[in-house]
């Protein structure tokens, strides 16, 4: 039985260390916001078993995009989030041998996966809403 745990346990944390971070230059969001819902990004992403993240990317004109269409077309606006206090970022993080337990193939790499995330104002927490494609 100690054989199976070892071959079929759970997996280690999503790794963020060792990520490249590409922060362009940001005007509606101050540096220390920018990294803050970052952060929440590579919190989240440890709970992605078993992969390991490569990159991680804020382009402002990319976010504003992606954050009307959030707005538009997610129940966010619902449930009052405004256009400033939703940031977008893009990754790439490579999956496991294992990575079938988390949802996805194993041994591959996914590139400009989205990470939508969100705030209730200025003095509230970053938290991530919505990823994928």
């Amino acid at each position: 039985m100690a054989v199976a745990f070892v071959l079929f346990g759970p997996q280690p944390p999503g790794r963020t260390d060792g990520a490249v971070a590409e922060i362009g230059e940001a005007t509606r969001f101050t540096a220390a916001e920018v990294e803050a819902a970052q952060m929440a990004v590579l919190e989240k992403f440890k709970d992605f078993e078993g992969c390991s993240l490569l990159r991680i990317a804020y382009d402002e004109s990319e976010s504003d995009r992606l954050a009307a269409e959030h707005l538009a077309y997610t129940s966010a606006s619902d449930r009052g989030v405004s256009w400033d206090n939703v940031i977008v970022f893009s990754s790439d993080f490579h999956v496991g041998r294992r990575g079938a337990e988390s949802g996805f193939n194993p041994n591959q790499d996914y590139s400009d996966w989205l990470w939508f995330v969100e705030r209730d104002g200025p003095a509230s927490t970053w938290t991530v809403a919505s990823w994928g494609y």
